[in-house]
């Protein structure tokens, strides 16, 4: 059974078996978890294998101790996406009303997750939409390399925030103090409303089909890169780019590094919030 992780004080894997369990999960589970940091990797192991209760020196010994089910779960640990609604309350008031004041224009706006573990952003998005944009046509996709996020997220999964800070950003983006329209309970748990995801596409994908040769005129992609090391960083960003429509507009995270040299075919609707849109082809 899948715990929750805690921000507990956890041991950081050896070196010599991180490689080793590296090399498992790309060959037994075709996960690729090459280009992350080697601190990190290190640090998100432990955290894995510790929310699974399997020590990670008995695995390295017997890697039948881990379904693919368990493997694909622990993507939400090394791979961690935001946990809290609205987070950073300046990037969804630019958003709010900078981003969606010429989208709205479009007769279909296409919008894409990628690389998602948690539903939180999109639950974010959809509140937003619903509340500002409600004649808005959106055709909404999610990509993730992990069906079990996929399956959460579909059912409206809500991560236990650390704060409730999530709640006074709601009130500043809405201007309003109620919430619980947004939620619903299923088998005593509380979750984002299911029917408002009835419309959105999951789509399962792996390090190879990430992207798929359609445009997008709205993406949000924050702090994927965080994760990894440069290289791998770089080819984050260039595969994402590349999917941006003319005119469409793509949400980086805050602390994520974004070479200017990699953006010259955009302009910074935000540099401090990493918020950019295409330049319309000249005529």
């Amino acid at each position: 059974m899948y715990k929750e992780i805690s921000n507990a004080p956890v041991d950081i894997a050896d070196k010599d078996v991180a490689l080793k369990v590296i090399d498992v999960f790309k060959e037994k589970f075709s996960i690729n978890l090459t280009g992350l940091h080697s601190f990190l990797i290190r640090r998100r192991l432990a955290l894995a294998f510790k929310s699974q209760g399997i020590c990670i020196e008995e695995f390295i010994v017997n890697n039948d101790l881990l379904s693919p089910e368990s493997a694909d779960q622990m993507l939400g640990a090394f791979f961690p996406d935001h946990s809290e609604m609205f987070r950073d309350i300046e990037t969804w008031l630019i958003i709010r009303d900078k981003v969606f004041n010429s989208l709205c224009e479009k007769k279909v706006i296409n919008i894409l997750f990628p690389y998602t573990t948690m539903g939180e952003e999109i639950y974010s998005l959809l509140i937003l939409l619903k509340e500002f944009y409600p004649a808005a046509n959106i055709k909404l996709k999610i990509s993730s390399s992990s069906d079990w996020a996929l399956r959460r997220i579909s059912n409206g999964y809500i991560v236990r925030p650390k704060s409730r800070l999530f709640l006074a950003n709601y009130k500043l983006l809405c201007d309003k103090n109620e919430i619980s329209d947004y939620f619903e309970k299923a088998n005593n748990t509380l979750c984002f409303k299911r029917e408002l995801l009835n419309n959105v596409e999951f789509v399962k994908c792996n390090d190879e089909n990430v992207f798929d040769e359609e445009l997008y005129d709205f993406i949000i992609c924050r702090n994927k890169t965080l994760s990894f090391n440069h290289e791998e960083a770089t080819k984050i960003i260039l595969k994402t780019i590349a999917q941006v429509s003319e005119n469409g507009v793509i949400v980086f995270g805050v602390n994520e590094n974004i070479p200017k040299s990699l953006m010259n075919n955009f302009h910074a609707i935000s540099w401090s919030e990493k918020i950019f849109q295409r330049k319309a082809h000249e005529k």
